[in-house]
């Protein structure tokens, strides 16, 4: 099938949706933003639990709530019928079943949903009529979701908004812990790690030293492995010039990063390929010290090159980018400025850029930073 939308317009969502980690109030511009795409009027962002001692299918109650197109009374009264909301996806037990980070279309999950009290009384009279959701994470008492609502008007949902959705999933969900679920205003310490805890992937919380603040489960089995990873004097150790690139990634101003991070390529020592990837921590996200996320994570495509880490650390224009790969090179400023098709005058502009940006000061100072990123990956 056709991508489900541009390439360009993919990576402005995946940057926003990190920029929500970093800043938690721009979840409802941004749920708003993505629910247009896939022509839903209603999004939605929750954190629902059940009553202490209690199971979701017992009841629920909403710890966390950001929604958008509808008016905060309208929610309220959706948020009152938390049981009714349960039994629209099926009979008790079926959310327990339902697969996580997965886009779910209820009409699918259930065909009689239409016929729910929830749908009826609620969903309905507002015009909507399916809902394509996303469980991030599923505990016996809690769990969080996504959703996405369908009105009439806009017909069936499509697979392009699933496809759209599932691309989404792993953003959404790394997004969700940092900024939302490790709050220390929202959840208490023990609570944000059993979080950290339901993710399949390695997280390491670290200062800007590096300085191993948390790991979760899978954090420490890969910590005790050593592989690519591991813990010096309590501090995240690495191999060469792979543990250069991290203590960079990690100690660098969070404008020097960029919105989305910065993923850096790694391999284990059986060539499995695998991104570190850092998300610094904004102010209100730090818990005992943290600067920075580290996701460690299955590569799902080739590693980037020592210059696209580059380029994002030090937030290159892709023209700056394409001079410092030409110079990285070792061509002469002449060679550089002709490969590129580019006059010689306008290539020493970026160049000065360059120094700029990069606290270097010639063009030896930026091949020796090029390699200075190349890691050990084979």
């Amino acid at each position: 099938m056709n991508q489900p939308v541009s390439a360009a317009a993919f990576s402005d969502f995946v940057g926003a949706i990190y920029d929500c980690a970093l800043d938690p109030s721009r979840w409802p511009e941004v749920l708003a933003a993505l629910g247009a795409e896939m022509q839903f009027r209603m999004s939605s962002l929750i954190l629902v639990v059940a009553p202490q001692g209690g199971t979701l299918d017992a009841g629920v109650r909403a710890l966390l709530d950001i929604t958008t197109g509808i008016t905060a009374e309208q929610r309220r009264a959706m948020l009152d019928t938390g049981q009714a909301s349960v039994e629209a996806w099926g009979p008790p037990g079926t959310l327990a079943r339902l697969p996580l980070e997965t886009p779910l279309v209820r009409s699918e999950i259930n065909p009689d949903a239409a016929g729910s009290r929830f749908v009826r009384e609620q969903c309905l009279p507002l015009g909507f009529f399916d809902n394509l959701s996303i469980l991030l994470s599923r505990e016996r008492t809690s769990f969080s979701v996504v959703s996405f609502n369908r009105h009439v008007d806009d017909g069936p949902i499509r697979e392009a908004e699933v496809e759209l959705a599932r691309l989404l999933v792993p953003h959404l969900r790394r997004a969700l812990v940092v900024s939302q679920l490790l709050e220390a205003r929202l959840v208490e310490r023990a609570a944000y790690h059993a979080v950290l805890d339901t993710l399949s992937v390695a997280v390491l919380l670290v200062g800007p030293d590096l300085g191993l603040v948390h790991a979760n489960r899978a954090g420490e089995t890969l910590l005790r492995t050593g592989d690519p990873l591991g813990v010096r004097h309590g501090r995240v150790s690495a191999p060469g010039g792979l543990a250069a690139a991290l203590a960079v990634a990690v100690a660098a101003e969070r404008e020097h990063i960029g919105r989305r991070g910065l993923g850096v390529p790694a391999r284990r020592a059986d060539g499995e390929a695998l991104v570190l990837h850092v998300l610094p921590l904004g102010a209100a996200s730090r818990m005992g010290g943290a600067a920075a996320a580290i996701f460690v994570a299955p590569a799902a495509a080739p590693p980037p090159p020592p210059l696209a880490a580059v380029a994002a650390l030090f937030d290159l224009t892709p023209a700056e980018a394409r001079v410092l790969e030409a110079v990285g090179a070792g061509r002469t400023p002449e060679e550089a400025a002709a490969a590129l098709g580019i006059a010689r005058s306008t290539l020493h502009t970026h160049l000065l850029r360059l120094f700029d940006k990069t606290g270097t000061h010639r063009q030896a100072d930026l091949v020796a930073l090029l390699a200075s990123f190349t890691l050990p990956i084979g």
